[in-house]
């Protein structure tokens, strides 16, 4: 950007001008690539060391509040979910998830109530509304607002805690896998962002993607607390109903729609073609794949609302788990194993064990 330039941090949000715009912004950086004399790796270490500052106060504080959440996990597991669990009788199979859930509804909805207050309450991150602002000011190795700093330290030490909780503490689920690839990518992020002090743009991403994962397991704990003490509450089969329609909704609206109009634009358009900020490109690219990962998820969603309309679905059921020993799966390595054809039979869900899907995917963020 010429130093004369005047650049303006507004941008029409949509995607008529998401598509074209980025491929004008491609197309310009892909020519100025080949036309530059900028070397891999060499460059590409050369202005990693330039611009992307971490200290080892931030390592050492990382690490340590990963230990942290681990051990809040375990303590809160043992002390205040599993007797939540025993109190409400929940079949041992749901008694044996739940704390996981929990855990996590806990974590997202106080992520999405700080950056939602930033955002939406305080005057110097309205970057829901004008996401352009997100760049304003940036300037290399500067310094970051001490509310964003917790945030961020919070998040990225969260989600190293998620990639060991996925191994030794979560269940293991048909997804686990692709879980922890996504936990890799979204740490990865995390510290690219943090480094190069994008973390204004990371703030709205958190929001736009931690708000379905709210609902998700809002919608899990419900689906476990109908069926305890021996007897069914259909209070908790309308609520789960009623939270599956507004997470299928949010995710349309969040993901699909505000992530890439906003947060993507801004970073693959503003950052990356008008302000020729360092990494835009790659960070660009992150959030591309994000959104693909997003729309993945988003036709789970949608197969399993036509099965539904269909009637070939009576009630929420998360597919992604395997069926304990003995209920339709067989176990290798001592994990359960599903069924060749996926379908079980086992007698609390008979109503919906054939041809059903996949749904509760839990697609995260940057």
């Amino acid at each position: 950007m010429a130093d004369n330039e005047i650049v303006s941090y507004d941008f029409e949000q949509s995607y008529f001008a998401l598509i074209p715009d980025s491929y004008l912004a491609w197309k310009q950086h892909i020519r100025e690539l080949l036309d530059s004399d900028y070397s891999f790796p060499s460059g590409f270490l050369s202005d990693l060391k330039t611009y992307c500052r971490f200290d080892v106060a931030d390592v050492i504080l990382i690490l340590l509040l990963s230990v942290t959440w681990t051990v809040l996990r375990w303590l809160s597991t043992e002390t205040l979910f599993k007797p939540i669990g025993t109190y409400f009788q929940l079949l041992p199979s749901d008694h044996k998830k739940s704390p996981e859930s929990f855990w996590k509804l806990l974590f997202y909805s106080a992520s999405v109530v700080y950056s939602g207050y930033l955002i939406f309450f305080t005057e110097d991150y309205n970057f829901f509304h004008r996401p352009g602002l997100a760049w304003e000011g940036w300037t290399p190795g500067m310094s970051i607002h001490p509310e964003i700093y917790i945030y961020y330290m919070s998040q990225g030490s969260f989600y190293i805690h998620s990639i060991f909780a996925t191994i030794f503490m979560d269940m293991w689920r048909r997804d686990s896998v692709a879980m922890l690839v996504h936990h890799f990518i979204t740490c990865f992020l995390i510290f690219l962002s943090y480094g190069l002090r994008y973390c204004n743009i990371g703030l709205l991403v958190f929001l736009l993607h931690d708000i379905t994962d709210v609902e998700l397991e809002f919608t899990k704990l419900n689906v476990y607390l109908k069926r305890r003490g021996g007897k069914s509450y259909m209070i908790h089969e309308y609520i789960s109903i009623a939270g599956f329609i507004a997470f299928a909704a949010t995710w349309l609206v969040a993901r699909l729609y505000w992530f890439p109009i906003k947060a993507i634009y801004s970073a693959g358009v503003l950052a990356m073609a008008k302000l020729r900020l360092p990494f835009s490109p790659l960070l660009t690219c992150m959030l591309w794949v994000i959104f693909s990962l997003n729309v993945y998820w988003f036709l789970y969603i949608v197969a399993f609302l036509v099965n539904v309309v269909t009637g070939q679905v009576k009630e929420l059921v998360d597919m992604r788990e395997y069926e304990p020993p003995g209920k339709g799966g067989t176990v290798t390595n001592g994990k359960s194993k599903a069924a060749p054809n996926g379908v079980y039979n086992s007698s609390s869900n008979s109503q919906t064990a054939n041809n059903m899907k996949p749904f509760l995917k839990a697609g995260k963020k940057a």
